[in-house]
């Protein structure tokens, strides 16, 4: 999934591996999490709230909304348009 596409700049950190990848992530700065079709990211949105994090946003549609909308977006470190 991750390889098929993800929005420029994003960080991998899978669901089941995001509480232990927390201390990689300012609480401080705005955190925008997205998968494939939105439904992980809302959950992981939740956990990182729960772990204390003020500013969070789940990508609304995931990233086949963002590629839908022809955002930008990275495939394999090379970029890509929708």
């Amino acid at each position: 999934e991750w390889r098929e596409g993800h929005i420029r700049g994003a960080r991998l950190a899978p669901l089941d591996q995001l509480t232990t990848s927390l201390r990689e992530l300012d609480p401080r700065r705005l955190t925008a999490v997205h998968c494939q079709s939105g439904y992980r990211s809302s959950i992981a949105a939740s956990l990182l709230q729960r772990a204390g994090f003020k500013q969070v946003a789940n990508v609304t549609g995931g990233f086949d909304a963002w590629r839908a909308s022809g955002l930008p977006y990275e495939r394999e470190g090379k970029a890509a348009a929708g």
